[in-house]
C-alpha cells in the first residue's frame, strides 16, 4: 500500500517559494541544468542544499573526488535556501544538565564543540571561497520571553562556560533594551559567540560555485525517482537520465521521498515554520522600539519566535508553522504572524509584510 505523505503535496513541490531570499538573490546559476543521458560518477549526492554541496566541495577539495549532485528543484530551492539565515548554536531542545546526565560530560562537550566548529566552518568557507553573503552581527541573542525564563538563560550561560569555555554574556532587560530591542516579550538575553546572520541563498550559491570550480557536477531539476543496486554500483533514475555511482550520499533532509531508500522510510520529515518579512522600517519606527541589534535573535518559547533586522532595515520574523502544509491554512498563519509581530513590537503594528513563506 502506498505511504501517505504527512503534509499537503505543496510542501514537497520543488518550485521556488516567494521568499525574500529568492527575491533578493541573483537568479539561479546557469550551467546546473537537468541530468540528461546515462552518466557515471564516483560519488552521487542526492540533494543540492548545504549538506550536499558541502559534501561535494570537501570531497573535491580534500580528497580529489569529483561528485555529482542531483536536486529535484533549482539548486537551493529547499530548506537551505529559505531558512532564517541564522548561523548560531547550541542546536538542542534538551538542557545541558539532562544532556550530561544521559550521555556523560565528555560526549556533551564534544557535541557542543561540534556546533561551535560548524559556525566557524561557515565563516571560514565564506572567507576562503570569497562568497558574498551579507554577513551580519557578531554573535546570537537568546531572549527570555518572560521574567521566569531569565534565570534559565543565566544557568545556560554559566553551564556553557564551564563545559566548553564558551564566550557568553548575560544582559538584563535594561541592558538588552540598549543593544537589542525594547519589545514587549524581552526580559533579558544571553549573547553567545561565535554567531552571525547571513543571506542563506547567496551563501548557498557561493557554495555551489565553489564546488563546481573544483570539479563537482551539479544538476538541478533532476528529481531522483528510483534508486537500485546493480552489482557494486548504485543506479539513480531521473526523468531525463541515469547516474551510476560507486558511493551514494542522501542529503535531502526532510524532503526524502518515501520508498527511495527503505531504511529511511518514515524516519525523516519536514519541520514546518513560517516567516514574514516587512517593508524597510523607518528610522522613527525602529527608534520607537530601539531595535538596533544586527545579530540574529530568538526567544525561549518552546515553539520559538526568531527575528532579524536585515541590511535594508526590513524585519524578518519567523515562528512555528501550521501542521498541515495546506496553502489555505498557511494564509491564516500569515495573519497570525502579522498580529503577533505587532504585539511584540507595537511600533511596527501595521507595517506591510512584503514576503511570506
Amino acid at each position: 500500500m502506498p505511504q501517505r505523505a504527512l503534509y499537503h503535496a505543496s510542501r514537497y513541490d520543488p518550485a521556488p517559494v516567494p521568499s525574500w531570499w529568492e527575491a533578493s538573490a541573483p537568479p539561479p546559476q546557469a550551467g546546473f541544468g537537468p541530468l540528461q543521458g546515462d552518466r557515471e560518477a564516483e560519488v552521487a549526492i542526492v540533494g543540492g542544499g548545504f549538506t550536499g554541496l558541502s559534501c561535494a566541495l570537501h570531497l573535491a577539495k580534500e580528497h580529489g573526488i569529483q561528485a555529482t549532485v542531483l536536486d529535484a528543484g533549482h539548486i537551493g530551492w529547499g530548506a537551505s535556501g529559505r531558512n532564517g539565515g541564522f548561523v548560531c548554536w547550541p542546536a538542542m531542545k534538551m538542557g545541558l544538565a539532562e544532556l550530561i546526565s544521559r550521555w556523560g560530560e565528555e560526549e556533551a562537550r564534544q557535541f557542543v564543540l561540534s556546533q561551535i566548529e560548524a559556525v566557524e566552518l561557515v565563516d571560514a568557507l565564506g572567507r576562503d571561497e570569497a562568497i558574498d553573503y551579507d554577513r551580519q552581527g557578531e554573535g546570537f541573542y537568546s531572549v527570555a520571553h518572560r521574567p521566569e525564563a531569565f534565570a534559565h538563560e543565566q544557568e545556560t550561560g554559566e553551564a556553557l562556560r564551564r563545559l566548553v569555555g564558551a564566550d557568553t554574556t548575560l544582559l538584563s532587560k535594561e541592558e538588552f533594551a540598549e543593544v537589542g530591542h525594547r519589545g514587549t516579550e524581552q526580559f533579558g538575553a544571553l549573547l553567545l559567540k561565535p554567531g552571525f546572520g547571513l543571506h542563506p541563498l547567496k551563501f548557498l550559491s557561493g557554495l555551489a560555485a565553489a564546488a563546481a570550480r573544483r570539479g563537482a557536477t551539479l544538476h538541478g531539476h533532476s528529481a531522483v525517482t528510483e534508486i537500485r543496486k546493480e552489482g557494486d554500483r548504485h543506479l539513480l533514475i531521473t526523468p531525463q537520465g541515469t547516474l551510476r555511482a560507486r558511493r551514494l550520499v542522501l542529503a535531502t533532509n526532510g524532503f526524502l521521498k518515501e520508498g527511495l531508500h527503505p531504511g529511511l522510510d518514515a524516519r525523516v520529515l519536514p519541520a514546518l515554520c513560517n516567516v514574514v518579512v516587512t517593508r524597510p522600517l523607518t528610522e522613527a519606527e525602529r527608534a520607537a522600539e530601539n531595535f538596533v541589534a544586527e545579530e540574529p535573535i530568538s526567544n525561549t518559547r518552546p515553539l520559538l519566535f526568531y527575528s532579524r533586522l536585515l541590511p535594508d532595515k526590513r524585519l524578518l520574523f519567523g515562528a512555528r508553522g501550521d501542521t498541515s502544509g495546506d496553502p489555505a491554512v498557511a494564509a491564516k498563519m500569515r495573519v497570525w504572524l502579522e498580529r503577533r509581530l505587532g504585539e511584540v513590537w507595537p511600533a511596527f503594528t501595521g507595517a506591510e509584510t512584503t514576503h511570506f513563506w
